[in-house]
């Protein structure tokens, strides 16, 4: 977890609310490693005060990345680092976690599940399936434009 020390307090908040909201979803959320940003460096309007710290304190090992922001701006050149370093990241921004309901923090934990390529739901399919491909199909409709999206699976969960 990747905060300011200007967060020091909605980033604690914010893990707190992620392990509420896991639990429907069965995913444990564990403490974090923490790392965290000095305030006159995180200020810098261009965010490469996150850098350094970050480069001095993320491990080789580093699964994700989950990084509380308060300006925007930010993001740009930190993400550029953790691709870099081919870290998956999800970022927030501070002002969001005041405000955020629980709806908020599992979306959040279903899109790092996503990009951590983990499964979200799984489906427990009969013998009888076990050699199928399940293919959905959906149209959109745009006035005179038309888009289809196309999902499809086989492995043994459908997922």
């Amino acid at each position: 977890l990747i905060y300011s020390a200007d967060n020091y307090d909605r980033a604690n908040k914010m893990v707190d609310f992620m392990k509420e909201a896991s639990g429907s979803f069965g995913i444990k959320v564990q403490a974090p490693e923490y790392i965290e940003v000095p305030s006159d460096l995180a200020r810098q309007p261009d965010g490469k005060g996150y850098l350094k710290p970050i480069e001095a304190d993320i491990s080789p090992k580093t699964l994700f990345a989950l990084v509380l922001i308060s300006d925007p701006k930010h993001k740009k050149v930190i993400k550029t680092l953790l691709d870099r370093k081919g870290i998956p990241s999800q970022f927030m921004l501070s002002a969001t976690v005041d405000r955020a309901k629980i709806t908020v923090y599992s979306n959040v934990l279903k899109q790092i599940n996503a990009k951590v390529r983990q499964d979200l739901y799984r489906v427990l399919a009969p013998q009888s399936m076990q050699n199928c491909m399940v293919v959905g199909v959906d149209v959109c409709h745009a006035g005179r434009r038309s888009l289809v999206g196309l999902a499809a699976t086989y492995t043994p969960y459908f997922t």
